[in-house]
C-alpha cells in the first residue's frame, strides 16, 4: 500500500494519506482470543444448564440450554439467534432460515440442523414455548455463569496467551466441529 501511494503522488493524489501512520506493535495488541469447547465440555454445559433451576437474564435453564444448543449446531451469532421465531424453522427439512436483515453479511442464510434438533424444536413449539425475543447483550456473562456452574473454565492458558470462552466461542466451537465433520 505504501509503495502504491508513493506512486500515486503527485500524479494522481495531492498528498499521501497514510504518510504519518506508524506501524503498530503486534505484541501490545489486546485482542480477546476465544477458544472452542471440546465435546466433553459441550455435553457438560448443556446438561448442567438444562437441569438448572436458576434464571439468568430472564431465561430459565431449559431456554438457555436450547439457546446454547442452537448456537453450537447452527453457528449463528447472538443477534441472529435473537431474530429467530417459529416461522424461521422448516422442521420437515431440518433447516432454519435467517433473514437477510439479521445476517451479518446481509444475505438470507439457510442452515441445516441435525434431525434430532428439529424434533426437539418441534416439541418445544408444540409445548407452547417461545424462543428468546428479549435476549440481552449479556449473553457472555450468562454463559460464563453457566460454565462456572458446570465446572468448565471460562479461559485457558496457551502458548499464545489466554483464550476465553464466551458466547461467541460457541460459534468457534461450531466451526471446529463442522471442520472435523467435513474432513
Amino acid at each position: 500500500l505504501k509503495q502504491f501511494l508513493r506512486w500515486c503522488v503527485p500524479a494522481r493524489l495531492k498528498s499521501n494519506p497514510i504518510q504519518g501512520l506508524k506501524r503498530e506493535n503486534i505484541a501490545a495488541d489486546k485482542r480477546h482470543y476465544r477458544r472452542a469447547l471440546n465435546d466433553a465440555e459441550k455435553k457438560q454445559l448443556l446438561v448442567t444448564t438444562g437441569n438448572s433451576a436458576v434464571k439468568r437474564h430472564g431465561l430459565d435453564g431449559k431456554s438457555r440450554e436450547l439457546l446454547y444448543t442452537l448456537a453450537l449446531y447452527s453457528g449463528f451469532r447472538r443477534a441472529e439467534l435473537q431474530s429467530l421465531n417459529r416461522e424461521s424453522f422448516d422442521l420437515e427439512n431440518s433447516t432454519v432460515v435467517l433473514a437477510a436483515a439479521y445476517s451479518k453479511h446481509r444475505q438470507t442464510d439457510v442452515q441445516s440442523l441435525p434431525r434430532w434438533l428439529s424434533e426437539r424444536m418441534r416439541a418445544w413449539f408444540s409445548a407452547g414455548r417461545e424462543l428468546w425475543p428479549h435476549l440481552t447483550k449479556h449473553t457472555s456473562k450468562m454463559l460464563c455463569a453457566d460454565l462456572k456452574a458446570a465446572d468448565i473454565p471460562s479461559f485457558e492458558n496457551s502458548k499464545d496467551g489466554k483464550k476465553f470462552a464466551d458466547f461467541h466461542s460457541l460459534r468457534h466451537t461450531y466451526a471446529v466441529s463442522y471442520t472435523h465433520l467435513r474432513a
